[in-house]
């Protein structure tokens, strides 16, 4: 199923073999858990790219490198962090919406420290941000 449709089994599926899967793949999450999946099925999952990992982490991940992208491109060429008030609407809004709560977590150590690594590394200075005052004039 996997190789055919390029995802795994959804829960929330129309169809029930696809439904069962799902269900069969998340007692075996579960299993590894509770360190009591045996090896040959263990060793068989290991095909599957993510197999351990539940879909809503998965999914979680792929929105926040997708934020992090988007934020990326904002900046390239060479446009001044985003601003995040409301008074700000369209392209700059969502990515300075999206860094100031990246920016929140920073500061109160709630932020996983891979993360902060993929800011620094694709955005230095993130967590500083603009300095005080006015845009300047362009």
């Amino acid at each position: 199923m996997v190789e055919a449709t390029g995802r795994h089994p959804s829960r929330n599926s129309e169809d029930r073999a696809e439904r069962e899967l799902a269900q069969w793949l998340r007692r075996r999450r579960r299993d590894t858990e509770a360190g009591i999946l045996t090896p040959v099925i263990r060793d068989g999952l290991a095909a599957l790219a993510d197999w351990q990992r539940k879909p809503r982490e998965i999914r979680h991940e792929q929105r926040w490198q997708a934020r992090l992208q988007e934020l990326v491109v904002y900046r390239a060429p060479g446009q001044p962090w985003p601003r995040s008030a409301p008074s700000f609407t369209g392209h700059e809004h969502e990515p300075g919406v999206w860094l100031r709560g990246r920016r929140h977590k920073y500061r109160r150590g709630q932020m996983d420290p891979a993360r902060a690594q993929a800011l620094d590394a694709a955005l230095p200075g993130w967590a500083d941000g603009r300095k005080t005052g006015p845009a300047p004039l362009q």
